[in-house]
């Protein structure tokens, strides 16, 4: 089915604070399923279409401030359109502990996605996929070391027509 490889390196620098690189590139596609007698419902194998990535991530953390962050670059080829379908995306998360059993925590994050040629009966040149844009707030409370209460507020944006959705949500979370 082909190899993928993958990369990583970090560097752990003074205390709470990390940066990070990563790479990965491999085949696309999955081979076909032994009922389909090996043959891919697609021209070509599936070695030869190959998917890339590079990413960078970042972590800061000092007293009772905690910032994580990450972006990503893909890139696929496949067998029946032209172009390589790209992506990028990234995130910030903050979180903030107030008091020794409170916390807040932010956090946003998106993906865009690159164009390509769908043809003239299909709109022409548009996204493959609806651009996200995604905010979210919350508010912990620790009952105990093993209790977890919290309150999570979450905007999501889609695509060029701002689709929006909110999501409101409660947790109660114990380890035992």
């Amino acid at each position: 089915a082909g190899t993928t490889f993958k990369s990583r390196l970090a560097a752990t620098l003074p205390p709470g604070r990390s940066l990070g690189a990563s790479t990965a590139a491999g085949p696309s596609r999955s081979p076909p399923p032994p009922a389909d007698h090996g043959k891919p419902p697609y021209p070509g194998n599936p070695e030869d279409f190959v998917q890339g990535k590079v990413g960078l991530d970042l972590q800061f953390m000092r007293g009772p401030l905690a910032i994580f962050a990450e972006a990503n670059a893909s890139a696929w080829q496949t067998p029946l359109i032209a172009e390589d379908l790209e992506v990028a995306s990234a995130f910030v998360e903050v979180r903030y502990d107030v008091a020794t059993q409170w916390y807040l925590a932010g956090r946003v994050d998106g993906m865009g996605f690159s164009e390509i040629d769908a043809g003239p009966t299909n709109g022409g040149v548009a996204p493959w996929d609806q651009d996200v844009f995604r905010s979210e707030v919350a508010v912990g409370y620790r009952l105990s070391r093993e209790i977890l209460l919290k309150a999570d507020w979450q905007r999501t944006t889609t695509g060029e027509s701002g689709w929006t959705q909110n999501l409101f949500a409660a947790q109660l979370s114990a380890v035992f």
